[in-house]
């Protein structure tokens, strides 16, 4: 199935977000530490501590499944497995495979110089593992309600998009970045993902916002408020993506009757 991802739609896909300012002011925080300056890229970063994050919420029980993103070999699918079922842990080489599998499963490429790439990650490998015992102490410790990687999508739109965490009624989207507080940019990926849930027949229940900074080790929560025009033009784009879904279907309909009418 072809699908738009949520990050495109934020990008102004569909106008949804045309003509409205959106602003932070609700979403600083005045907590935070120092910023840890990365070695590694910041996709690669961030990749690492997502999937570092979520295979540690696996092995402490804190949910019961973990499945790593990616084109995989059947061979790798066996090696992975055996690591998975007896909860050990990735090394850093592992973690790079794993990062390279999903961005080619979010983008269909991955980066170039894998030498060079894997040398800056192992610099952060340390980093990483801190940080990830950190989030889950002090964000996650005593926690039973989490959903990880929650699924937005809508065949009828052909929209697709997973988020970071949802804990306690809250979505978070996670970033790893050098910024002192929340972006609108992520708000709106928020609230687009606010809004694709809201067209899943088995919704998740979000009550509220949040947002992640391993870097800064800053959590933020806000409250969930979303522009009646963002509202119109949303559903102004469901319905033409709605009808465009249509159409193309039926245009493949007509041509597999055009090639029997063919054969005859």
């Amino acid at each position: 199935m072809l699908t738009v991802n949520a990050t495109k739609v934020v990008a102004g896909y569909g106008n949804v977000f045309n003509g409205v300012r959106l602003s932070a002011k609700n979403a600083k925080s005045e907590s935070g530490c120092d910023l840890y300056e990365r070695h590694s890229h910041s996709s690669i970063f961030g990749i690492a501590f997502n999937l570092m994050l979520d295979y540690e919420l696996y092995r402490k029980n804190y949910v019961n499944k973990y499945i790593p993103k990616g084109p995989f070999t059947k061979e790798s699918i066996i090696k992975i497995k055996a690591i998975i079922d007896k909860k050990k842990a990735f090394s850093v080489e592992q973690i790079y495979k794993l990062v390279r599998a999903e961005q080619k499963f979010r983008s269909g490429i991955a980066g170039s110089d894998e030498e060079s790439e894997l040398k800056s990650l192992k610099l952060d490998y340390p980093k990483l593992v801190e940080l990830v015992s950190y989030t889950i102490n002090n964000i996650f410790k005593g926690k039973k309600n989490i959903v990880v990687n929650p699924v937005f999508g809508n065949s009828q739109i052909l929209v697709h998009a997973d988020g970071d965490f949802i804990l306690d009624g809250t979505l978070y989207e996670i970033k790893c970045t050098n910024q002192k507080n929340c972006t609108t940019t992520t708000i709106r990926q928020l609230i687009v993902y606010f809004l694709l849930n809201d067209l899943l027949k088995d919704k998740y229940k979000i009550k509220r916002f949040g947002y992640y900074n391993p870097l800064r080790k800053q959590k933020v929560e806000f409250s969930i408020e979303i522009p009646r025009d963002i509202s119109n033009n949303w559903e102004k784009f469901v319905k033409e993506r709605y009808w465009e879904h249509v159409l193309s279907r039926r245009l493949k309909y007509d041509d597999i009757k055009e090639m029997i009418k063919g054969e005859k």
